[in-house]
């Protein structure tokens, strides 16, 4: 909508500028049509001198905020199974492995306790902030009790401790869990 007011403003002052939008709906699942469309129509339908995306936030009231990179996603799903058939507990319980545990086994082997990830290659292609980046992070610098308060978080403790908040949110990969599904599904 931001854009949208934007470009009304422009407008009203008789700015001679040509918009395009594009509305994509697909950003929680990869946006996995984007590159495709992208590429189909960059010399012709999306051919432009600037693009700007919106997925970001106003840091502070009366501060635009201008995003010059956003994360990626790479998303998998991970399958367990110990046997054909799903077994009852009072005849199998304490011989069969559970799923859920072992895959918690997994998940708990993925970071160490300072939040760092501990996938061999993880971080070799991170690239480094700027010292101007960093700066930019230090002096947007965000507490615990304001990220609680905005994310409605009851404690902040993710990623690597020995990185800024900011640092954490932009410039550092992250790895989380979105979802688990384990035995009895039922009401």
């Amino acid at each position: 909508m931001v854009h949208l007011m934007a470009v009304n403003e422009l407008t009203k002052k008789r700015i001679n500028l040509n918009f395009k939008f594009m509305i994509e709906g697909e950003e929680e699942i990869g946006s996995i049509s984007i590159a495709g469309i992208a590429r189909k129509y960059a010399k012709t339908l999306l051919r432009a001198d600037f693009i700007v995306v919106s997925d970001s936030e106003m840091y502070e009231k009366g501060l635009p905020t201008i995003d010059i990179g956003l994360r990626g996603l790479t998303y998998t799903e991970i399958f367990l199974k110990s046997g054909v058939n799903d077994v009852h507990s009072g005849q199998f319980g304490g011989v069969a492995p559970n799923q859920a545990i072992e895959l918690g086994r997994i998940i708990s082997k993925l970071k160490n306790e300072d939040g760092k990830v501990l996938i061999p290659g993880f971080y070799d292609d991170v690239e480094k902030p700027t010292r101007e980046e960093l700066k930019d992070f230090q002096n947007l610098a965000v507490s615990k009790e304001r990220l609680m308060k905005e994310g409605g978080l009851l404690y902040v403790d993710g990623g690597e401790v020995e990185y800024s908040l900011n640092e954490r949110r932009w410039a550092r990969p992250t790895l989380d869990v979105n979802g688990i599904t384990s035995g009895y599904q039922g009401e």
